[in-house]
């Protein structure tokens, strides 16, 4: 099975460091304390696994967690091998294709890339439909 170190980005705060955890069932791997705002695993994630992520910032005597609650965890899930080569597959043969690649980023959950692509779509087809799919990706 293959796996990916995704690169994970926060809003910086001045002057503190960072503990970024990431939970799955698969356990618990943390970060060094870091003084950057984005972080990369050292462990590579495993393919088809739910994920979630917190940053706990520690700024002189204050600590705090990002998200905080109450709003909700941080969730991602990374997409399986067949996802991932069904993508890399049509991105090979019909690059120039955005309809077919954003449905297929979507439908794998790449909303960002989803987006993209039907944007690209949007502005060379004119197509009327564009606007309607974009708009039932979750936004940002």
């Amino acid at each position: 099975m293959t796996h990916v170190k995704p690169r994970f980005v926060w809003q910086a705060v001045a002057g503190a460091e960072y503990i970024v955890t990431l939970n799955s069932d698969r356990g618990v791997t943390r970060s060094e304390t870091l003084r950057e705002s984005e972080w990369r695993p050292s462990v590579p994630l495993t393919r088809g696994t739910t994920y979630s992520w917190q940053v706990d910032v520690k700024k002189g005597d204050e600590v705090f967690s990002i998200p905080a609650p109450p709003a909700p965890p941080a969730i991602f899930r990374v997409i399986t091998s067949r996802e991932a080569d069904e993508i890399d597959r049509a991105a090979r043969h019909f690059a120039d294709d955005h309809l077919l690649l954003g449905l297929l980023h979507a439908k794998a959950g790449l909303v960002d890339e989803a987006r993209r692509h039907l944007n690209a779509w949007r502005r060379t087809s004119g197509d009327p439909a564009a606007a309607r799919l974009l708009a039932q990706l979750p936004t940002p």
